[in-house]
């Protein structure tokens, strides 16, 4: 199951997302704490409490995601019996809350008789109404709705305002039943001019305070229209609309607002919040104490509400990246979280005073869309034409391509779907107009009136990897590693939204990687696009076998006749020092572990380094910032050589950059050339002096060493990294052959010292031997 941005409600309804005793949530809502006004809590009958609940369920249903189904919790009610039905109150099914009976019910709409079903405790029907407030599009939602009986209501309110929310926060035995004294508790939320303040009780050391809300705007909108009955009428309305992202409505995450001390006397603790806007509608608040188990940096209560990472693992987002590394310090959430915040800034402007989207625009109305901030995502538009005639409508479309159309007319009835991509800008103007008009031919009265309703929803091109989403488009954060196995990470894509109707998606990726020496390039699938329905992913990793690739992916999605691209980027870990020398052990030069630890500036920190430990994470390609090179590929500092075995010549492969293993099969390679490169340089010394030729020493000790090695392995090591001696041997008046080595020869000298070693400019077999003689 993927974790989704913005999953508050859905965490909220389970009990499973609260770790501990310790965490309490408590809700500031217009001016009010948690337990609210008893008045405005009574439930009057059964149709009044499906009418609230239908109320709420309209407004929940705009501020989660279109097309996933959610519990959500509307808030306790109380009763009296003689306003219920004998029949209803014995359906009923107890609950025992904070020493006091409850009957929850959960409240679900069919969506075929748009009649509000109550099932008890037990999942049994216990009633249904049908409300004037009914709508198809908010059957998803199921709420969660407790009764209290009327002679209770008062002694629960005042023990769910201590709680602040105890039938998540407070366990069984907590405070609320006059139990154990060590869970926190709010004791009272006060609203005044501008601020929040907020009193904690049985509190111990620090305590963070974080808050979430929702974010409204006032809007002073004038409609002149004619009604039905030709009366001009002119309504001067003030609309508030939500300022937050489309995703769940929320202006933003949880954050943490505030670290407070709490008195050791007293053992409470008092927040106060300076920014209470007034157009903030609802807070949510909770506390935790400062604590962090992982020692990752993010303290318990950040990785539970802002972070949504592990509070019990250091690295449960990327392995052997700690887990405040992948958080956004800006925002304080994860990178990969981000992913789902992005969606598009839309500005809804209509003629109909208080439309709401998928309802009526109204008899010869407008409705107006703009859309920014959209790069690299698609808009899905649905016109539906109903009602008791066939009406003509218009769409009008600026600064956007429609990549695909659809219209299916049934009955003298039209649903147009469109899938648009702004261009050339990020941003795009959508009109929708009702003529007014009837199709010709088909004749109503015209004061039926017309039923042209507008859909709208911003979707996008994702990755994931099976649990959680990416963040596409941000050259700086937007990345995932190669493992240190090593192996490719489990990279999915798909569009965000699978009810898009377009009948096929076309996915393909490039994955490159440029440096001043390099320029590599690998298209994914080789042989052209993965085709699939709009609800089915493409797995990337499949789809490129063998190969290990990092730098900048490109994925491109082809909707209709419009192809989108987004970035990603590849980084690598390390392998483990246990991997790296049970592959060398099988090596058959005992100096190969050395000439690898020396290649990659091995310590014991660091480990064995294929990609680079230091610098800092970025986009790391030609012509971009001078550090961004953490975890690419290991680079010297001449530029040219690559990975553990610093691989130069020849230039390495895109798969030797990014595979450690192989990398060290490359470096493997080379060293059999040299050791080839080596007899043949003492086999043209006995060419070319075959008089004066003698055997080189039988054994070599490098100054300030122990380790004997012999001729040829102090040939081979040192040509690994370049020899210092070159020999010219002429065949022919149009060919001659050059080798080189760490060996001179002197036919003139002495026999017995004709034979001398001469270290290359690095002294380079004299480290190698050290390397070997210090990890023994």
């Amino acid at each position: 199951m993927k974790t989704p941005k913005n999953g508050f409600f859905r965490r909220w309804a389970d009990s499973a997302w609260w770790p501990a005793a310790a965490w309490l949530l408590a809700l500031a809502a217009a001016g009010m704490a948690l337990g609210g006004e008893l008045g405005e809590r009574q439930a009057y009958s059964l149709e009044d409490l499906a009418e609230r609940t239908e109320i709420r369920r309209n407004r929940f249903a705009r501020m989660t995601p279109g097309g996933e189904t959610a519990l959500q919790e509307v808030g306790w009610q109380w009763f009296e019996e003689a306003d219920f039905p004998a029949d209803f109150l014995g359906r009923l099914a107890g609950v025992r809350e904070l020493g006091v009976w409850t009957w929850p019910l959960r409240a679900e709409l069919d969506p075929v008789s748009l009649e509000t079903v109550f099932r008890n405790a037990a999942g049994e029907e216990a009633g249904r109404v049908r409300t004037d407030f009914a709508k198809v599009e908010s059957a998803r939602m199921a709420l969660w709705v407790p009764l209290v009986a009327a002679e209770d209501a008062r002694d629960f309110a005042c023990l769910e305002e201590l709680s602040a929310g105890g039938r998540q926060g407070v366990p069984e035995g907590g405070r609320g039943e006059g139990g154990g004294t060590t869970n926190l508790a709010f004791t009272a939320i006060h609203w005044t001019n501008g601020a929040v303040v907020l009193s904690l009780t049985n509190a111990t050391g620090t305590v963070e305070l974080f808050e979430y809300s929702l974010v409204y705007e006032p809007h002073v909108v004038t409609n002149v229209w004619t009604n039905d009955e030709n009366f001009v009428v002119t309504n001067v309305t003030t609309v508030w609309s939500n300022t937050s992202p489309n995703l769940c409505g929320f202006t933003n995450d949880w954050r943490l607002l505030a670290r407070v001390e709490a008195d050791s006397a007293t053992r409470t603790a008092v927040f106060t919040n300076r920014a209470a806007v007034p157009w903030v509608k609802t807070r949510f608040h909770a506390v935790a104490p400062l604590t962090d188990t992982d020692g990752d940096g993010l303290t318990d209560g950040f990785e539970t509400f802002c972070s949504n990472t592990d509070p019990g693992n250091a690295h449960s987002l990327f392995p052997g990246l700690p887990d405040n590394l992948a958080t956004n310090p800006a925002t304080g959430r994860t990178w990969r979280d981000e992913a789902l915040s992005r969606g598009a800034d839309v500005t809804l402007v209509s003629s109909k005073p208080g439309w709401q989207m998928g309802e009526s625009i109204g008899r010869g109305g407008t409705v107006t869309e703009t859309f920014e901030d959209i790069q690299g995502q698609a808009i899905w538009l649905r016109v539906t034409e109903g009602g008791y005639s066939p009406e003509a409508f218009s769409v009008e479309v600026t600064d956007a391509v429609v990549a695909w159309s659809n219209a299916v007319t049934a009955e003298g009835h039209t649903m147009l779907d469109l899938v648009l991509v702004p261009s050339p800008t990020n941003a795009c103007e959508v009109v929708v107009r009702d003529s007014g008009l009837v199709y010709p031919g088909i004749w109503q009265p015209e004061s039926l009136g017309a039923d042209i309703t507008v859909e709208a929803a911003v979707f996008s091109p994702a990755l994931e990897n099976g649990d959680s989403w990416y963040i596409l488009n941000n050259d700086a954060y937007s990345y995932d590693f190669i493992t240190g196995n090593p192996a490719m990470p489990d990279l999915f894509a798909e569009l965000t939204d699978s009810h898009v109707p377009i009948p096929e998606v076309g996915w393909r990726c490039t994955i490159s990687y440029t440096r001043p020496n390099r320029w590599d390039f690998d298209t994914y699938p080789a042989g052209g696009w993965y085709v699939c329905g709009p609800g089915a992913d493409w797995n990337i990793t499949a789809s490129m076998g063998d190969d290990i690739r990092g730098g900048r992916m490109e994925l491109r999605t082809q909707l209709g006749s419009v192809v989108l691209t987004n970035v990603f980027h590849i980084r690598g870990h390390n392998p483990s020092d246990e991997a790296v020398e049970a592959l060398l052990a099988t090596s058959s030069w005992w100096f190969a572990r050395a000439i690898v630890q020396h290649e990659c500036a091995y310590t014991p920190e660091h480990g064995y380094r294929q990609f680079n430990t230091t610098g800092s994470l970025g986009t790391n390609i030609q012509g971009v910032a001078t550090n961004d090179y953490q975890w690419c590929p290991n680079r010297s500092s001449d530029g040219i050589g690559w990975g553990l075995m610093q691989l130069t010549d020849p230039s390495p492969t895109a798969q030797q950059l990014w595979d450690w293993r192989a990398n060290v099969q490359g470096g493997m390679n080379v060293l059999s050339n040299k050791q080839v490169m080596s007899s043949n340089y003492f086999e043209a010394v006995q060419r070319m002096y075959p008089a004066q030729y003698e055997d080189p020493p039988a054994s070599y000790t490098p100054p300030g060493t122990s380790t004997a090695l012999t001729a040829m392995d102090a040939a081979t090591i040192q040509n690994f990294n370049g020899g210092a001696c070159l020999l010219e041997e002429i065949v022919s008046p149009t060919q001659t052959n050059r080798y080189r080595s760490c060996w001179a020869f002197n036919p003139s000298a002495p026999s017995g010292s004709r034979w001398t070693f001469v270290p290359n400019a690095n002294d380079y077999v004299k480290k190698v031997v050290l390397r070997h003689e210090n990890s023994q």
